[in-house]
């Protein structure tokens, strides 16, 4: 592809809608706690999302992700990453651990984990301008549907 058709991040402080369809954002921005039913003796199994605010241009949209989404794309990423003196390695983000008697659905949890997997995005989108890898690019766009 073409270095003029490629997607270009811009964190969000300094994003704007005048960049156009080729320049885009992305921020975490909640969570969503859903239900599932299914055949479990216990009864319906609740999981969270969370909320991923993206921009491009005119277009806004949510994609809602698990946490196990952000550890695919991770490991889809990783190994297409430029590392040099300049620039920093990108570490896995260290996630709360699970309660022993299944799914944390507290606010309080849940906030913590949303906050670094904020932190996460941001350092792995900080460093997708200079991927070079097409396959890497394209699991983060696929992860961000831009």
């Amino acid at each position: 592809m073409a270095d003029a058709a490629r997607k270009m991040y811009f964190q969000p402080s300094a994003w704007s809608k005048r960049y156009g369809e080729s320049f885009f954002t992305a921020r975490v921005s909640g969570y969503t706690i859903h239900h599932e039913e299914g055949p479990w003796c216990c009864g319906p199994v609740e999981h969270a999302a969370f909320d991923i605010y993206c921009s491009a241009g005119e277009r806004t949209w949510i994609v809602a992700r698990r946490t196990k989404a952000f550890f695919d794309v991770w490991s889809r990423v990783r190994g297409g990453l430029r590392v040099d003196e300049s620039t920093a390695t990108l570490d896995a983000p260290v996630l709360p651990k699970k309660t022993p008697f299944g799914r944390d659905t507290s606010p309080a949890f849940l906030r913590q984990r949303e906050l670094e997997l904020a932190a996460f995005l941001n350092a792995l989108l900080l460093q997708f301008n200079a991927m070079d890898d097409r396959d890497a690019r394209n699991a983060v766009e696929s992860f961000l549907e831009v």
